[in-house]
């Protein structure tokens, strides 16, 4: 497979997007091009219709137009059509490519609104070409059309316009350098009601189980307040330049007009050129108008594609190696250190650690030990600081995400359920469903039954927040879940109690057929589960409290009944 990196994508997607933008200002350049149909209708009615008063002559200028708007009309829908359909394409290209360049940790990152970084920026940009910010300016491009054509009919006219233009330029300059502060406070004070509208979503048990409504309401009110007042103020500032710039649009329209008859009167221009350098005069004030509004969210995508640049130019897509969906079960840990991004202190201090394939290891660590963030580490869920996780020899980074799940089942301590049906999270919303391996992970999770007892059965939908099951029926959902990709690798963090005799009896039978591997990580031991293996974890540090020398599972049952600890 060939690896392409991010900056080769960039230039690939410039090219292509820049052939088919080609397009779309061609079509642009006939759009506006007809556009002077109208304008040019009316002058050639009152120049030559009403003077020679010719009922042909009207007939035919008026079907005329009518095909020009139509054929003006099949223009702006294909041009949306196509720059809608660039968008589509670049996204689809780009969010491909992070999906597949991202390293497995920086995927569905804590903290973060998408799975990875810089979809935010792609979609603005999809949005941004089929939005009315590209049309605003591909339209502003031909307005000096018009304005020649008003010079051509009068310079006076045509300065007129240019006064306007100046005058509204400067009005916009005024109103954007004034009112960034005003924007930004009714921008914090519109996060804090949203943070509030979040507390009282994830919190409302808490707020009204404590008795800490009315603080709340008083809160809320206050919040509230100081929002609508920011957003008043805002709204009051943007409406003044609005209102004025309206005005200033229909004075200087108007004053085309007034001027225009002046020259009428003065013989220098014909009623036709009159009338139609008013309509051009708003052609020329639309676009610009439009493209002044859209400035802001045109500044804001420049700085997305700044972004992505960024991202995307030092990535490269990883390599997807066929041999390593059959390694051997072998998890090695090498100097594996993790750091806490907010107070520095150290949570994993070189841990090392190498498990056979047909091992049971335990570690077992206090409540704040790290065992969670070790059990993430492993998995690639939580970037680590430094070293390295070794799966069968090849380091975990150069597995997909669709390796990492055939090698290793992760069961975390605080199960967290999908919004959707029973089947959809034990499959993990596989796209192609496989019903006997759906089955199997449920019957070895021992829920199967229990879900055909259920009105809906695997259908039955549930929602992540508000899920009717215990917390026991939770962690079995999530071994059925780890278990439907039948990995080689299954991973514990803390195991509820209803899944000990599982693992002791099922899995552990399990294992000794496949030769795989479980790791648990618990504050105390499994009672029933003679594992190979036991580590305390304390510090940070991984302390050994079981014999060095790896057990295979089907030479274990004797030691066990000799040495039940595990302990030399």
């Amino acid at each position: 497979m060939t690896v392409m990196s991010g900056e080769e994508l960039l230039r690939d997607v410039q090219r292509h997007g820049l052939r088919l933008f080609s397009i779309a200002v061609v079509f642009s350049f006939v759009f506006n091009l007809l556009r002077l149909s109208g304008p040019l209708f009316i002058l050639l009615m009152h120049d030559r219709v009403l003077s020679s008063r010719s009922q042909e002559t009207l007939v035919v200028l008026f079907l005329l137009l009518v095909c020009f708007l139509a054929v003006m009309g099949l223009v702006d829908y294909a041009r949306r059509r196509l720059l809608a359909r660039l968008g589509g394409q670049i996204q689809e290209r780009l969010e491909n490519y992070i999906f597949s360049a991202t390293p497995k940790e920086q995927l569905f990152k804590r903290n973060l609104i998408r799975p990875a970084p810089a979809l935010v920026e792609v979609d603005a940009l999809r949005s941004f070409l089929h939005g009315s910010a590209i049309f605003s300016i591909l339209d502003v491009a031909w307005t000096p059309m018009f304005l020649i054509i008003i010079f051509i009919f009068s310079p006076l006219l045509g300065w007129v316009v240019v006064a306007g233009l100046i005058l509204m330029l400067i009005l916009n300059i005024v109103k954007t350098q004034f009112a960034e502060d005003k924007r930004e406070r009714a921008r914090n004070a519109s996060r804090n009601v949203d943070d509030l509208k979040s507390t009282l979503h994830f919190s409302n048990h808490l707020v009204r189980s404590q008795s800490i409504g009315s603080a709340f309401n008083v809160k809320w009110m206050k919040t509230r307040r100081e929002s609508r007042d920011s957003s008043i103020e805002l709204s009051d500032w943007t409406s003044w330049f609005t209102t004025f710039s309206t005005q200033i649009k229909m004075l200087i329209q108007y004053s085309v007009l007034a001027l225009g008859a002046y020259l009428v009167i003065s013989e220098e221009l014909t009623v036709g050129a009159m009338f139609a350098s008013m309509f051009l005069s708003v052609r020329v004030f639309t676009p610009v108008e439009q493209f002044l509004k859209e400035l802001p969210n045109i500044s804001a995508v420049r700085a997305d594609w700044r972004v992505v640049q960024k991202k995307l130019r030092p990535m490269s897509v990883l390599q997807e190696h066929s041999d390593l969906w059959d390694l051997e079960p072998k998890l090695t840990l090498k100097n594996l250190t993790k750091t806490s991004p907010h107070s520095g202190a150290r949570i994993l201090r070189s841990v090392n650690l190498t498990i056979d394939s047909g091992t049971i290891v335990e570690i077992i660590g206090k409540s704040g030990a790290g065992k969670t963030v070790l059990a993430e580490s492993i998995v690639g869920a939580m970037p680590k600081t430094s070293g390295m996780v070794i799966c069968g020899g090849s380091n975990v980074t150069r597995l997909s995400i669709l390796q990492s799940r055939n090698l290793m089942g992760y069961v975390p301590e605080m199960p967290v359920l999908l919004n959707g049906t029973l089947e959809e999270n034990i499959s993990g919303l596989a796209n192609d469903l496989d019903t006997e391996r759906l089955f199997a992970a449920a019957n070895t999770a021992r829920i199967h039954h229990i879900i055909l007892g259920l009105p809906d059965g695997y259908q039955t939908r549930i929602k992540k927040n508000h899920s009717p099951f215990s917390k026991g029926f939770r962690h079995q959902i999530s071994l059925a879940r780890a278990l439907y990709s039948q990995p080689k690798i299954l991973i514990f963090d803390e195991p509820d109690l209803i899944l000990h005799e599982v693992i002791a009896t099922d899995l552990k039978a399990e294992m000794d057929k496949t030769g795989g591997i479980i790791l648990i990580l618990s504050r105390e031991r499994i009672p029933l589960l003679p594992s190979n293996r036991r580590y305390y974890l304390d510090g940070g540090k991984l302390k050994k409290r079981a014999p060095v020398n790896t057990v295979r599972l089907d030479t274990l049952a004797p030691q066990l009944s000799d040495n039940p600890e595990g302990n030399d």
